[in-house]
């Protein structure tokens, strides 16, 4: 009575769902500290590997704001709302972070 091993556990996509949940704990963690850089390549890395997750790009739009780019925060915050947010507060939260980056913005 074993069950067997779901094929997904050994695909490319299980493989791209895990390397993105590490760069997005990466890209937290240099949004909250503003003294950590990230290379410019690793931001679309990160987002070719979870394209349709609206989380990547509100993630993104975070560590682009703390870093003072309010042009390309506001880019991935409008990115992120246009992906499936599975919950009301979530999507309250990234608008929320668009309203106080258009702020910036004017």
């Amino acid at each position: 009575m074993n069950i067997a091993r779901d094929p997904f556990a050994d695909s490319e996509e299980f493989e791209h769902y895990e390397q993105s949940k590490m760069l997005g704990k990466e890209i937290n963690e240099a949004a909250e500290n503003k003294d950590i850089l990230l290379s410019d390549d690793l931001i679309p890395y990160y987002q070719s590997m979870n394209p349709e997750f609206w989380q990547v790009y509100y993630q993104s739009g975070k560590y682009y704001f703390r870093k003072k780019e309010y042009s390309k925060a506001k880019a991935e915050f409008e990115k992120a709302l246009t992906k499936e947010i599975t919950t009301v507060p979530d999507r309250k939260n990234v608008e929320k972070s668009l309203k106080k980056t258009l702020k910036k913005l004017k």
